[in-house]
């Protein structure tokens, strides 16, 4: 299903195959997985999402994506390889 939630998630890709989402409505981590199989290749498709209520950004607004990077993996961070349907 492809919302435009999901679409601009996709903006936010970080390596190390991590997605930091900001929703502003509903969106759940396995509908963020399914768009993004059908639309980038399986080796891209980000294994960790962690959905957080605002980015971490410079007095200038640009996202400061070394606070992302070095946060790494947390508590609420969901791992695709710990899906059954994966």
């Amino acid at each position: 299903m492809e919302t435009a939630m999901a679409r601009k998630a996709l903006r936010w890709l970080l390596p190390a195959s991590l997605a930091v989402v900001v929703a502003s409505e509903p969106l759940g981590a396995g509908e963020l997985w399914d768009f993004c199989r059908g639309k980038i290749p399986a080796f891209a498709v980000p294994r960790f999402v962690r959905f957080v209520d605002a980015l971490p950004k410079t007095p200038s607004e640009k996202v400061r994506k070394a606070v992302l990077r070095d946060g790494g993996i947390t508590a609420d961070t969901y791992d695709r390889m710990a899906r059954a349907d994966r």
